[in-house]
């Protein structure tokens, strides 16, 4: 699962994938009247176009500038090693914006792999500036993940700076020793 959302209200869990989003956000390209739970968004094709970026560095500050207009505390993070294309520094960002003492958290990660990182930038993107519409009267905060995988996005590659595809690798046994990081 590439973007995701865990929505924890009233003990229910609902997780949309890529494929959930990508559709409703594609629905959106051919009838620009979103229709999400009882939302509804008139958004014109040039808006749903702004949303897009040609690169990583384009997405990376369209996001920011989106999360910092709604006053979220953004935590970059440099990836201590891995370049861009022009030996460009690539980092994860994390915005966090809403009620802060909510108990709800809706986390929206983007970019495990890179060329669907667009995508997921897009949607992360489109729902920061439309948050006031959308979750405006939400009791909750939010956790936006951008770039997950920001040597894979700023490359278009699927897999890491060390060709490990991040989606197949994550441990789910914690019952055992964990492995030793070399």
């Amino acid at each position: 699962v590439n973007l995701m959302i865990q929505l924890w209200k009233f003990g229910i869990s609902l997780s949309l994938t890529i494929i959930d989003l990508l559709f409703w956000f594609l629905a959106a390209r051919f009838n620009p009247q979103i229709y999400f739970a009882d939302w509804k968004l008139d958004l014109s094709q040039e808006e749903i176009d702004s949303f897009f970026s040609p690169d990583y560095f384009a997405a990376r500050d369209k996001f920011n500038a989106a999360a910092t207009s709604l006053d979220a505390k953004i935590k970059t993070i440099l990836h201590p090693t891995a370049k861009g294309p022009n030996e460009k520094d690539t980092y994860l960002d994390c915005a966090t914006f809403g009620n802060a003492s909510s108990n709800t958290l809706i986390v929206l990660i983007s970019g495990t792999h890179g060329p669907e990182a667009y995508a997921g930038s897009a949607i992360q993107t489109g729902i920061v500036c439309n948050f006031t519409k959308l979750f405006g009267n939400f009791d909750c905060k939010f956790a936006f993940i951008h770039a997950h995988n920001p040597f894979g996005f700023a490359w278009d590659l699927r897999f890491n700076e060390d060709n490990i595809d991040l989606n197949r690798n994550y441990i789910d046994d914690f019952s055992h020793n964990l492995p030793k990081n070399p």
